[in-house]
């Protein structure tokens, strides 16, 4: 594998997969930063509703709407990264398989969860 395909495949993969929809909201194939625009813009359209046969126009800003971006992205890129990274260059994708079992073998757990600005947490505990 050169550093050429390395870094091709990366950039793919910086992208959210296509077919997502994040909040109602199709996302698929763009970055983080064009799919908190397209939600912003999703999320800033006023709201028709229909009351008695009236139609109202509810602007998200009137009632104070404040749309949570960092944790609606932190799902995404969760949802994103459960699939096998190097799948993409097709190999068999069981780094984290061995980590796991290592250290489950030695009575250990390992805890894997996204942070919310981005990001892979990793909590790793063995016996003393």
């Amino acid at each position: 594998m050169t550093t050429l395909q390395l870094v091709r495949y990366s950039r793919v993969r910086a992208n959210l997969p296509a077919g997502m929809v994040v909040a109602g909201v199709p996302v698929g194939g763009l970055d983080r930063q064009q799919a908190a625009q397209r939600l912003l813009e999703a999320y800033s359209i006023p709201v028709e509703i229909l009351y008695n046969n009236s139609v109202i126009h509810l602007s998200p800003s009137v009632v104070d709407f404040q749309l949570d971006l960092d944790s609606m992205l932190a799902a995404a890129d969760l949802e994103r990264t459960r699939g096998q990274f190097w799948l993409g260059f097709r190999c068999q994708g069981v780094g984290l398989a061995i980590c796991q079992r290592i250290i489950h073998d030695h009575g250990g757990t390992i805890e894997l969860t996204n942070k919310t600005k981005g990001g892979a947490r990793v909590v790793i505990c063995l016996p003393q």
